[in-house]
């Protein structure tokens, strides 16, 4: 209100600022920011993001399929407190010793995680971890990409042991 001489009111004064450039921004934002999680969601590939004390900040659906838990279970967690993987705590320290080497060194790692599974069949998962980083260019966390060789291990290893037979 605008108050005159006397304390009564005799107007009122009103500002006001088109936001519509910044919602136009933020629907967009929000869209997209669903378009990457669907995408994401979609992939057969089980794609997990950590933070700097190795805690999951985001899981795709690969990676609650293949540790059977929900991920508001995992999300949260380090490897170290629940790791979805059917191989003992060593394989989770390993892991959680890579990720802290990516975000040490800012450098993409590989490597395997394999175990036999109840038939006696080798299963592997070839992972990627590569660090994220923030707008500073610092450091936040990694993000590991798991993709599963199981197949190609296995026609490998019935390659190997026929080569054998044929060589004896």
């Amino acid at each position: 209100p605008e108050f005159g001489p006397n304390g009564e009111t005799i107007g009122v004064i009103s500002m006001a600022r088109d936001i519509t450039e910044r919602k136009m921004a933020e629907t967009l934002l929000r869209k997209r920011e669903e378009e990457m999680r669907t995408l994401l969601d979609k992939s057969p590939d089980i794609i997990v993001s950590y933070d700097r004390d190795c805690r999951r900040v985001f899981s795709n659906r690969a990676h609650e399929m293949m540790g059977d838990k929900p991920r508001s279970i995992t999300v949260g967690k380090t490897p170290l407190e629940d790791w979805v993987a059917p191989t003992g705590p060593e394989q989770a320290e390993y892991f959680m010793t890579r990720l802290r080497s990516i975000m040490e060194t800012g450098q993409d790692e590989e490597w395997d995680i394999k175990w036999t599974d109840s038939d006696g069949q080798p299963v592997c998962y070839a992972l990627r971890g590569q660090p994220e980083f923030d707008a500073d260019g610092r450091i936040v966390g990694a993000m590991t990409f798991a993709r599963d060789i199981s197949a190609r291990v296995r026609a490998e290893q019935a390659m190997l042991a026929r080569e054998r037979e044929f060589r004896s």
